[in-house]
């Protein structure tokens, strides 16, 4: 900004030049031929747009006494000023050493800068106080020793120094905000310091520029507001043409007006007539209504004995589909594909099948019962033969087995008639409770429907309640239209109060006496027209009248306050339990959870659909699971599967590499399963083990047999098989043997069958089938020959 620097005059011989040359650089002439002659000293500031801060109240406060006194334009303060001045310039200065070893007092030119760049720093601050604290700031700096000088303490103030003549200028300068000379020490006396003597100076030349360029900006602002004020003027004038104009067309409207009347009469009058003839419709309709009604209740009826015998027609099928996919369910390992031309053929081949499948399960039950009653008969006839041949010692006995033989026919044939008419009965049950919740089902929707239209009915007024609203109405209507004339020809508040209601003026004289309001007619016009201007600008209102609603908006927004205070105290204590956090964080926050809780709902469905595949494992594996799967069990089920899957896949590659390695003829332990394979007819090496499974039992069963042939024949366990089966079938010829003796009788009842006559009797032979029954239920085996595998597993 300066062509010359403060460090650049302060290194320089000292000089009054220096100082006048500096001035000139920012504007300001300063001309002084005599310590005495006022008139001839000058100051020339021009005035520039630059402002170095915003202006403060301070700017504008009226002048202290001090200041006064000490901008006042008297000759004896003139005078002193020029005084001081021409002092200054006639004290001797050191010179500059400028040579490289120069004395540990001399200042650096870097650190002259830094003093001069503090010093304008210091001299833009904005107000009086701020100067102030720079300049308390800046003594407090400079009363610090500075590297490279020699401390020197100042003298005490009570004593005569040379301090004291540039006193009164630092008084002046502090009491006007600006900071005080720095006074540097000579053998010849003091002097001041460049660099302060200059931020005073520039102080003030930028407090000049300030209040030039308020001035300026008052100037303009006073031509804007007259061009406003014109403006205003021609606006009122097309204001008043409007005027005239609206007059005009409200006298057109009034005779339009008086033309509708007379309209109005006549359509009244029309409306009328045309009202009984809607009547007289009105009562045909709803004679014609009745009759549809009752047409339409026997219609309901007939279509809900459909609708209940076409769904019963749809759980049947229903309950077919739901079957013909658990089938194809247990065969595929999957749901079947909707799009797959594939599973829909599947689907009906099972369905095809599973109707014949009912159809045989009928059929086999139906041929059980015969098969069941021609054994019985059979059986009776055998006995009979048998009696016939036997001794006759035992025709007594024989005949007390026939009573109980037929006795017990006579019960297996009413059981079986109770237990068919017991399914008739449980079926029809079934079927009733199922009607039974249905007529429940459709009972709760008619009565839900019902309340709906009882509720519909009783919120819709009558016909005396709809005339007294249409009256009431069209009362209304006219007092608003009255109100409305009445607002737009009042021009003075009084007028206005005569079409406000008295309950409400009595509240409104009430509230304004509890508020002493009715003080405020003493106060001048031009004050309660500056305060309504005040309240307008801060609503942001162009109409008077808008006052009130908008100050009872603010009441009601300001009561919300509380309330939404507490709301976001609570959303912020949800959010952090350690105090109140910033909004914005609690918008991410939110923000975070809502995706969050996308991701909830995908993991729920996931979770859900792994139960629901989960719930669909064989019933074998899952005896230990009552009621829904939890999360842990889940885990552990998942955990099992991976096992399983990874024991399978590593008997998958066993058994790959074992098929590799029976490839190789040279080993004996390969040439030994090649050999089993053959023998046993076994194709692929998976069905090695399960093969030896079945010879081991085998071999154990046919060991277990010739031990309890070889008991029952009542030979030695070291036996050979071949004797065994010799003496089994001497044995079965003594058997068929017509001159056998008889039986002893006391012969207990577990005795060996050597005969057709020792055959065992009814009650034994219940039993066992009842034994065998047992073990069908215990063991889920539809047929004997499975007994005896599912007792291995």
């Amino acid at each position: 900004m300066n062509s010359t620097s403060l460090s650049d005059l302060e290194d320089a011989p000292g000089s009054s030049s220096s100082v006048d040359r500096f001035l000139l650089e920012h504007g300001i002439r300063l001309s002084s031929n005599s310590v005495g002659d006022d008139k001839d000293s000058s100051f020339s500031i021009p005035q520039t747009t630059e402002h170095d801060a915003p202006l403060t109240l301070d700017d504008f406060s009226p002048a202290l006494p001090s200041h006064l006194n000490s901008f006042s334009t008297h000759d004896d303060e003139t005078s002193q000023i020029h005084q001081d001045a021409a002092y200054l310039r006639s004290l001797p200065r050191e010179p500059v050493q400028s040579s490289p070893r120069a004395p540990s007092n001399a200042t650096p030119h870097g650190h002259a800068r830094e003093e001069s760049s503090m010093g304008m720093a210091g001299s833009t601050t904005s107000t009086p106080s701020g100067r102030r604290h720079e300049s308390s700031r800046t003594n407090s700096h400079m009363s610090e020793p500075r590297f490279g000088q020699s401390s020197v303490a100042p003298p005490s103030m009570d004593q005569d120094t040379p301090d004291n003549e540039w006193r009164p200028l630092n008084t002046l300068l502090a009491q006007h905000g600006f900071s005080p000379i720095e006074l540097i020490p000579t053998s010849t006396g003091v002097i001041p310091k460049m660099d302060a003597l200059f931020a005073v100076v520039h102080d003030l030349i930028v407090q000049l520029e300030r209040r030039g360029q308020i001035i300026q900006d008052l100037v303009l602002d006073s031509d804007l507001h007259a061009k406003k004020h014109a403006k205003a003027e021609t606006h009122l004038a097309s204001h008043e043409m409007k005027i005239t104009d609206v007059t005009e067309a409200l006298e057109r409207s009034q005779g339009e007006v008086q033309s509708l009347k007379t309209e109005l009469m006549r359509a009244t009058a029309k409306l009328e007539s045309e009202q009984k003839a809607f009547k007289l419709q009105k009562s045909k309709l709803e004679q014609q209504l009745k009759i549809s009604e009752h047409r339409v209740k026997a219609k309901e009826g007939l279509l809900e004995r459909l609708q209940h015998k076409f769904q019963q027609v749809m759980d049947k099928e229903d309950v077919s589909k739901t079957r013909t996919r658990e089938v194809f369910r247990t065969i595929q390992q999957r749901d079947p594909r909707k799009s797959s031309a594939a599973d829909l053929k599947s689907l009906e081949l099972i369905a095809m099948y599973e109707t014949e499948r009912e159809k045989m399960t009928a059929e086999i039950a139906q041929l059980r019962s015969q098969v069941q009653e021609l054994c019985c008969d059979v059986r009776d006839k055998e006995n009979v033969l048998l009696r016939q041949t036997g001794a006759n010692g035992f025709t007594q006995r024989d005949a007390f087995v026939e009573k109980l033989e037929q006795a017990r026919l006579e019960q297996e044939q009413s059981s079986r008639q109770l237990r068919h008419k017991e399914a008739i009965i449980q079926e029809k049950v079934n079927k009733i409770e199922i009607e039974l919740r249905h007529s429940k089902d459709i009972i709760a929707d008619l009565r839900d429907e019902n309340a709906n239209l009882i509720l519909e009915v009783q919120s819709r007024p009558t016909i005396r309640d709809y005339k007294a609203i249409q009256r009431r109405v069209v009362l209304l209507e006219r007092q608003l239209s009255d109100q409305k004339a009445a607002v737009q020809d009042a021009h003075t508040l009084e007028d206005l109060r005569k079409y406000m209601g008295t309950a409400e003026l009595i509240h409104r004289d009430k509230v304004n006496a509890k508020l002493h309001l009715n003080r405020l007619t003493t106060l001048p016009k031009e004050a309660c027209l500056d305060v309504i201007q005040d309240i307008c600008r801060q609503l942001d209102l162009t109409d008077v009248t808008l006052i009130g609603p908008s100050v009872a908006k603010l009441i009601s927004v300001v009561q919300a306050v509380p309330r939404m205070e507490k709301f976001i105290h609570g959303v912020c204590g949800c959010i952090s339990q350690n105090g109140i956090v910033p909004l914005e964080i609690v918008t991410s926050t939110l923000t975070k959870w809502k995706n969050d809780l996308t991701h909830l709902a995908q993991l729920q469905s996931f979770t859900d659909k792994l139960h629901a595949i989960l719930s669909r494992r064989s019933h074998d594996n899952v005896q230990d699971i009552q009621g829904p799967i939890s999360h842990n069990r889940a885990l552990h089920v998942v955990e099992e599967l991976v096992a399983f899957e990874t024991h399978f896949s590593h008997e998958r590659e066993m058994y790959s590499l074992a098929i590799t390695n029976v490839d190789q003829p040279d080993v004996l332990i390969h040439k030994m399963i090649q050999h089993f394979r053959h023998l046993f007819g076994v194709k692929s090496m998976e069905g090695v083990f399960p093969k030896i499974n079945e010879v081991f039992l085998f071999v154990n069963e046919m060991n277990n047999a010739l031990a309890s042939i070889k008991e029952s024949l009542g030979l030695a366990r070291t036996v050979s098989v071949a004797h065994a089966l010799n003496e089994l079938r001497t044995a079965l010829q003594k058997m068929t043997d017509p001159k056998r003796p008889p039986l002893a009788p006391d012969t207990h009842e577990s005795y060996v069958v050597t005969g057709k006559s020792d055959v065992v009797g009814v009650a034994a032979v219940r039993q066992q089938h009842v034994t065998l029954t047992k073990l069908k239920q215990v063991l889920g085996a539809q047929t004997i020959d499975e007994l005896v595998p599912r007792a291995t597993r």
